[in-house]
């Protein structure tokens, strides 16, 4: 998952608890995202991979023919030829499915840790189905101790330098929001109840290279999203649940259901005419080794070491 870009580090009690975790959660053999299990072939043909040549930094689903749902916090500062969008492939290193490159990038945009939504227009529909999203009336989903699922190809421990190629997926629970916020760790780094939803299961939990992919719930036969993997402290924290942004928040189902349909988007998409070279704006480099949770800096791994921030 994560390490800061939300906000700065919350303080020593936060440190040591992630600390006196950390000690608890890296002793267990870790086979998943976090404690999950390799998704079967063609299990969750709606997931896609953000890469930056062949190197996968974050995940997204396809929720229209040619528009991938994302984290602001993975594109914020991109421009379209930054990244192409893969699908159609449960293992990354196989052969086949599809590659195609993003024409536009939208953010939303009242993002600043919360709100940490976005879309990619892509530059050809893709031939996989969409995943549909929770609504206003799925508020439900959201109570304490619902089944929920989330997939990903991030790394299998909080700080590993590798990531998979091949998609896992890990079950877990939702949080109540009052839960959430009043956990110490969680409530200390900003927990929005608003814009936000947690999920947890024991030794089981997204993390870095999964920020982005969805959290989602099986609902009447199929598979609906709920949460965009966003932020947590660690990864498989005991007492820190996982964050992810929550899809039916007013303010963000109206930011997807504009842009997508093209009526009056909230945001200002960045296009491949503002398309200009950036620098990580880290003040570091790295090789992209998919959230290192190091201390250090990287263009892509998204963890500056505070032990908190995004899943990228």
């Amino acid at each position: 998952m994560r390490v800061t870009r939300k906000h700065t580090a919350v303080g020593a009690a936060i440190a040591t608890a992630v600390a006196v975790a950390a000690t608890v959660v890296l002793t267990q053999p870790a086979q998943a995202i976090v404690g999950g299990e390799q998704a079967a072939e063609g299990q969750y043909p709606f997931m896609a991979s953000l890469q930056d040549g062949d190197f996968h930094f974050c995940g997204g689903s396809v929720v229209a023919p040619d528009w991938v749902l994302t984290a602001a916090h993975c594109v914020e500062d991109a421009t379209p030829s930054d990244q192409d969008v893969v699908v159609g492939k449960t293992d990354l290193d196989a052969e086949g499915g599809q590659r195609v490159d993003v024409t536009e990038i939208h953010v939303h945009p009242d993002y600043d840790g919360t709100h940490d939504a976005a879309l990619l227009k892509l530059a050809e529909s893709v031939s996989v189905p969409i995943i549909p999203l929770a609504d206003a009336n799925d508020d439900d989903l959201e109570a304490e101790g619902t089944p929920l699922t989330v997939a990903g190809w991030g790394t299998e421990f909080f700080g590993s330098p590798t990531t998979p190629s091949h998609l896992k997926r890990a079950d877990v629970e939702a949080v109540a929001d009052d839960r959430c916020e009043g956990m110490t760790g969680n409530g200390l780094a900003g927990f929005d109840p608003e814009t936000e939803i947690c999920a947890e299961e024991l030794l089981a939990d997204s993390c870095q290279g999964d920020s982005g992919g969805p959290l989602f719930h099986e609902l009447d036969g199929r598979l609906v999203q709920l949460g965009i993997v966003s932020w947590g402290v660690g990864c498989a924290f005991p007492g820190f649940p996982g964050v992810y942004a929550e899809v039916n928040n007013p303010s963000i189902l109206e930011f997807i259901t504009a842009t997508i349909t093209g009526g009056t988007s909230p945001s200002d998409p960045t296009s491949p005419e503002d398309d200009e070279p950036r620098g990580n704006g880290n003040g570091g480099n790295s090789d992209n080794a998919g959230g290192n949770g190091n201390g250090g800096n990287s263009d892509r791994a998204g963890d500056n070491g505070n032990g908190k921030g995004p899943k990228e």
